[in-house]
């Protein structure tokens, strides 16, 4: 809920006001800048004057608001006036006012302690008030004054950022709209019951700044970082560029990435004992996986374990897996037009599936349906009996443009599309987890991909009632693969390990070694030479992997997410 609907319209209008600054700081800077550069770097700034111009106006301070409707006026006529620097009005700031000024500094001297704070408070909301001392009874009531001016203060940004993304209109407008912001304080009860560290970060993207989010069981905070879309889009992509090739040194883009989304909150993060990062991200942030950022001396995966929060998990994040899981095992191995064979996926799946008593090289109990054996007809079919884990060997195309243009690769060629699925009968309600194990089954084409196909099929699921989806960012090698797929279900079944602690061990044993084509059974270790052999790609800042472990770049470990339910 905003700062408005909650009441707090005066903590609206300090933040509205730190807006407005900034914007007059800007424009005081461009007067040296191409006529044409100014507006289009401007153009839509006049939302933020609007918005607190109307606030001020409806508290009665009516000289507040015409100040700001003067400073508006110079943003209208900005592309057609040029002025001295030294003497320019656009150096304009507004004050805090009276009854501001101490909420303000309160907050200033809290931000950096918000989520300690909350952890203070629900330490001593756990002792019934009877029982508490006189001075734990002072300090509870102390912390929880301090965490009402963080709240509004978070809040406050809320009511900032909708403005913000309103004034972008269109898509993005939609994109914050779908984020359910105003339901982040019932997600605290959520983060609560679901324990192991849980911490959701929301990233909101804008053309000249970083949203971050942080919310935790016991307190909300807001961080911002002075970066914009097209900074953030350039290292995103020169990143992945990195990771497609094993031979290229992925540590200076890890570590740029990291200082810029996880060294802001790092502080928070710790403070909350965070264990697992709910990751609610936007526009091109879907195409990084964050496990594979590097804080200078170790990568993420060896302290978080990672889940994507989308708008289609929300409903299934709290809902108990099934103790002991059952598998349909579905794949394509041969060649079709325009898709090349994937010679491991029989190996992968023989390796992952026990088929029977005798089967003494498949993890979970279940069948396999491969090539011709893969239909449109046999899928759903395999839904129907209930089984917790369906896992997908396969070609997946997601595009940018209609549900018939994005298929899955069924055998012989056929194409399962999305409005196929939508369509027809494919029970995924009973489905813990749905395994895409193929070429960029998360990641779209096309030259108006944003970030949105990242979902993709798995998306679709969701909707359909799957609980959770894995799948990868980017080609993985065929080989290694079959290796992390069959660890990672050992791993979860035998040690009762929740999805996204299953999924951080095996990356961790990638990293270090432990995992290795020599460790592998003896079926999967010919397609791992192979990948190991295969074409490393161009050799600039060349990556040589530690002794003993051949799989420790991130191409191998880090393409695989896992989306929604990660218990």
């Amino acid at each position: 809920m905003t700062a408005e609907r909650q009441g707090q319209v005066e903590q609206a209008i300090f933040y509205r006001k730190q807006a407005v600054n900034a914007v007059q700081g800007l424009r005081a800077g461009l007067t040296r800048l191409d006529k044409e550069l100014q507006r289009s770097l401007l153009d839509d700034k006049a939302p933020v004057y609007r918005g607190l111009a109307d606030d001020l106006i409806g508290l009665g301070r009516l000289a507040e608001a015409e100040q700001v409707m003067a400073m508006l006026k110079e943003e209208e006529y900005f592309d057609f006036v040029r002025r001295d620097a030294a003497s320019d009005a656009r150096r304009t700031t507004l004050p805090a006012s009276a009854g501001e000024a101490p909420w303000a500094q309160r907050y200033a001297a809290i931000s950096d302690r918000v989520v300690a704070l909350g952890q203070e408070y629900q330490s001593l909301r756990a002792i019934p008030a009877e029982q508490r001392t006189p001075e734990q009874q002072a300090r509870f009531a102390a912390v929880k004054a301090d965490l009402d001016v963080a709240r509004a203060a978070f809040n406050a940004y809320l009511a900032d950022i909708d403005q913000a993304f309103k004034a972008e209109g269109g898509q993005r407008r939609d994109a914050y709209a779908a984020q359910n912001l105003d339901s982040l304080r019932a997600q605290q009860a959520t983060l609560d019951r679901l324990g192991a560290g849980a911490v959701l970060v929301h990233y909101l993207v804008l053309p000249d700044k970083l949203h971050i989010l942080v919310t935790t069981p016991a307190a909300q905070l807001h961080r911002e970082v002075k970066l914009g879309a097209a900074e953030i889009n350039r290292l995103v992509f020169q990143y992945r560029d990195i990771l497609q090739a094993p031979t290229r040194d992925p540590l200076p883009a890890a570590q740029a990435l990291y200082q810029v989304l996880i060294a802001p909150i790092a502080a928070d993060l710790a403070q909350a004992d965070a264990r697992t990062l709910m990751l609610s991200l936007d526009g091109a942030l879907r195409y990084l996986p964050f496990a594979a950022l590097n804080d200078g001396k170790d990568y993420l995966v060896a302290r978080y374990g990672f889940a994507l929060y989308t708008p289609a998990g929300r409903g299934a994040l709290e809902r108990a897996p099934q103790a002991s899981w059952r598998i349909a095992g579905l794949g394509v191995s041969r060649g079709a037009e325009g898709w090349s064979p994937l010679p491991a996926v029989p190996v992968e799946l023989d390796e992952i599936v026990r088929s029977g008593p005798d089967d003494q090289a498949g993890i979970l109990p279940g069948r396999t349906l491969l090539d011709d054996g893969f239909s449109a007809d046999a899928l759903a079919a395999a839904l129907e009996d209930g089984p917790p884990v369906v896992h997908i060997a396969s070609h997946f195309n997601f595009t940018s443009g209609t549900d018939v243009d994005s298929y899955l690769l069924l055998g012989g060629g056929a194409h399962l599309t999305l409005a196929d699925l939508k369509a027809g009968n494919y029970p995924f309600g009973g489905v813990d987890l749905l395994t895409l194990s193929a070429c960029q089954t998360a990641l779209g084409g096309g030259t108006a991909a944003d970030g949105r196909e990242v979902e993709g099929f798995g998306a679709l699921a969701q909707n359909e009632g799957a609980a959770a989806v894995m799948a990868t960012l980017w080609s993985v090698a065929d080989g290694s693969t079959g290796l992390f797929m069959r660890e990672f279900y050992r791993r979860r079944q035998e040690s009762h390990l929740s999805k996204a602690g299953a999924m951080r061990e095996v990356q961790l044993a990638f990293l270090s070694g432990e995992l290795r084509p020599d460790t592998a059974p003896a079926a999967l270790r010919g397609a791992m030479r192979a990948a190991l052999a295969g074409d490393p790609g161009p050799k600039v800042a060349p990556f040589v992997p530690p002794p003993g472990a051949p799989f420790a770049h991130p191409f191998y470990w880090a393409p695989f997410l896992l989306m929604g339910n990660w218990l």
